[in-house]
């Protein structure tokens, strides 16, 4: 996989919300996804970033527990949680 540049600022701040928001599903700072959740780690950022936005925008559906844990947080702050999951290696 190449090597993919991220914000570290943005890194240090998703990896405290990954914690506190997905970490029951998206387990092991994403490496591996309980139940019908996918792997985040190490994902690119643009797709993820893309992914996102559709989530965001209605374009998919996003699910129930992922929603609520979403809804609350900001842009900025879903931003530091995409560039967490594209560091982890």
């Amino acid at each position: 996989m190449p090597a993919q540049t991220v914000d570290a600022a943005k890194v240090k701040k998703g990896a405290s919300l990954q914690e506190s928001n997905c970490g029951r599903c998206h387990i092991e700072d994403g490496k591996e996804g309980k139940d019908d959740t996918p792997t985040m780690a190490s994902q690119w950022l643009p797709y993820l970033q893309m992914q996102m936005a559709d989530y965001l925008s209605g374009k998919r559906k996003m699910p129930e527990k992922m929603e609520e844990k979403v809804k609350p947080l900001s842009m900025a702050e879903l931003e530091a949680l995409l560039h967490f999951y594209a560091s982890v290696k």
